[in-house]
């Protein structure tokens, strides 16, 4: 009997989510459902893993190779829109060297 394809019989994982109060991040009293927003996020890796969150392998697996990284969000900042991403990536190196030699 042929082995059956466990990608194809199994469920996909869910991706991460970020949850955010308005205490942390004011801005998102202007958010609106479906609106795709980019983020800025600083985290500090808790804990690694391989396989799923308590280390067992994924469904289908006899050891994984997944790696699964718990974090904790030290900061996030909503970037501006308006800037294309290599231009909100300069203007952030440069409000950063600006901090530094003041």
């Amino acid at each position: 009997m042929p082995k059956a394809d466990s990608k194809s019989e199994s469920m996909p994982r869910p991706k991460p989510h970020l949850v955010i109060y308005s205490d942390d991040m004011p801005e998102i009293k202007n958010f609106n459902i479906g609106e795709i927003v980019r983020l800025n996020i600083k985290v500090e890796v808790v804990k690694l893993n391989k396989g799923d969150e308590y280390g067992m392998p994924m469904e289908g697996e006899k050891e994984s190779k997944i790696i699964f990284a718990k974090c904790k969000v030290i900061s996030a900042d909503v970037l501006k829109e308006k800037m294309s991403f290599e231009e909100e990536k300069g203007q952030r190196l440069a409000d950063a060297s600006a901090k530094k030699n003041q």
